[in-house]
């Protein structure tokens, strides 16, 4: 009996090897008939004309054939084991760092849902939401107008400068003043200049400023003290539509930077300042101003005389990313404001900033926003919110140009010295008290480019910032093994 079974199993499984294996090897045995076949056709066209086709380099049962999803486990362990050790040595518990492919797919994640302060790591936000509203082309316009009648080049009343909230409009003097030359800005002497192709010589009345376009709340409530008046290192002027010089009425000569250098005084009523520089630059350029300056609101249907445009917005945009410009980045808030129908403030601005991302279906778990610079420290955002704004963003956008480049451009310009990651890193840099970080991109040693975000918060930004410059640095061996361009399939005849 015993051993009729065991006959009855044996026949079994020959059987079901028969079946699982007998179509294969029909099938293989197919393939070398026609291809002994295919030998005896090309032996007897020979002296045809070929086509000659390349044979693939890969064989087919290669584990460079592996699919992706394959390989990923391992790139995950890879990343794990670069990133954890760096990231452990900081504060662990209010801290968060996310690295992902190119595409998005994290590959090592830290705290991902963590709301931590970012600093000026905002501003990527800031510059998606400022470009999927605006645009890259949208530019600010500064105008002069007036309601009188004009007459041989005489103005028989006021004349109107009309602000648009263009963030660098600035004086010649003002440009060069900052460390990093050429400098973006729109030259108010272009203005003037306007005028006077226009055949402007003399204004009878007043020159009046104009600032309405936005709210008169200079600065954000919840801002220090320290960084809202007075003189000193502020870093960020008063936030006006009519914005000249930052709303600075004091810099330094030389030597400027846009995140605070002293000493530096901001304007009491910045509209009123720069009203004021104008009209004198109208008078050295020989147009007289009888009546003074003031501010006040432009008629509804007033006249055109002159005006100058600033640069499109993706090159602000660059500038704004590449500086870290906090007032700039504030005023794009409140245009966002002015443009969606709600008043110019930035509370308004948020509100749109809000929406740009649900919108997009991002993660908003975890995410405050209260001004568009990151100088709150009520600021509050996710490791994953940033790799993903970033991982979607495409590269030729002015987003990812403005970013700073490691050793090379603005921010980063004095970071990681003599390090490998000099021109291969390209991220925004944030620092405040107690909080520091680094979001952006990576071109690894194997060619991939990979999305990284660490945002450390909890201890002085002296000690951590050597954490995102090791942890950058490190990331450039990533994948430790072959990477998928190495594992792929060959091209064919390669």
């Amino acid at each position: 009996m015993a051993r009729r079974r065991a006959d009855r199993y044996f026949t079994h499984r020959v059987g079901y090897l028969a079946r699982v294996l007998g179509i294969p090897l029909v099938c293989l045995v197919i393939a070398v008939l026609a291809f002994r076949q295919a030998g005896a056709t090309d032996t007897s066209v020979a002296e045809r004309d070929r086509v000659e086709v390349a044979s693939p380099a890969t064989p087919l049962l290669s584990t460079r054939r592996l699919p992706a999803t394959v390989a990923h486990p391992s790139r995950t362990v890879d990343a794990f084991n670069l990133a954890q050790p760096i990231v452990a040595e900081g504060p662990v518990g209010t801290s968060c760092t996310v690295v992902t492919t190119a595409t998005g797919t994290p590959v090592y994640e830290h705290n991902p849902r963590l709301g931590v302060a970012p600093a000026s790591n905002l501003k990527v936000v800031t510059a998606y939401a400022t470009l999927a509203r605006l645009g890259p082309d949208h530019r600010y316009r500064t105008q002069l107008v007036t309601d009188a009648r004009v007459e041989a080049g005489i103005v028989e009343g006021d004349v109107w400068l009309v602000g648009a909230g263009d963030p660098v409009l600035a004086t010649a003097d003002y440009a060069a003043s900052f460390i990093s030359q050429p400098q973006l800005h729109t030259p108010v002497e272009s203005l003037v200049a306007a005028l006077q192709q226009a055949g402007v010589t003399h204004i009878r009345g007043a020159l009046i400023g104009d600032a309405s376009r936005y709210d008169d709340q200079h600065y954000v409530p919840s801002w220090p003290q320290r960084w809202r008046t007075g003189t000193g290192e502020l870093p960020s002027g008063p936030l006006t539509a009519l914005n000249l010089n930052d709303g600075l009425v004091s810099y330094p000569s030389a030597g400027q930077e846009h995140g605070g250098s002293g000493p530096r005084e901001a304007a009491e009523n910045p509209a009123q300042a720069a009203t004021a520089r104008v009209a004198e630059l109208l008078g050295a350029a020989g147009v007289a101003v009888d009546g003074g300056v003031r501010v006040g609101k432009a008629p509804p249907t007033p006249i055109p005389l002159a005006f100058v445009d600033s640069p499109p917005m993706g090159e602000l945009v660059r500038h704004m990313l590449t500086e870290s410009d906090n007032t700039a980045s504030e005023l794009f808030l409140k245009e966002l404001g002015a443009v969606e129908g709600v008043q110019g403030t930035t509370a308004g601005g948020t509100a749109v900033m809000a929406q740009v991302l649900a919108e997009g279906g991002f993660p908003l778990e975890g995410v405050a926003v209260t001004d568009g610079s990151g100088l709150d420290e009520g600021n509050l955002l996710t490791c994953r919110l940033l790799t993903m704004v970033l991982a979607l963003v495409p590269q030729d956008s002015p987003l990812v140009a403005g970013l700073p480049v490691a050793g090379q451009t603005g921010t980063l310009l004095d970071r990681f010295a003599a390090s490998p990651a000099i021109g291969r890193v390209r991220a925004k840099t944030g620092t405040l008290d107690g909080a520091s970080g680094l979001a952006g991109y990576i071109d690894t040693n194997s060619g991939e480019r990979i999305v990284f975000a660490a945002l450390f918060s909890g201890s002085a930004p002296e000690t951590l910032e050597p954490l995102e410059e090791r942890l950058a640095t490190a990331l450039l061996t990533y994948p430790l093994g072959a990477s998928l361009a190495q594992l792929g399939p060959l091209p064919a005849g390669g």
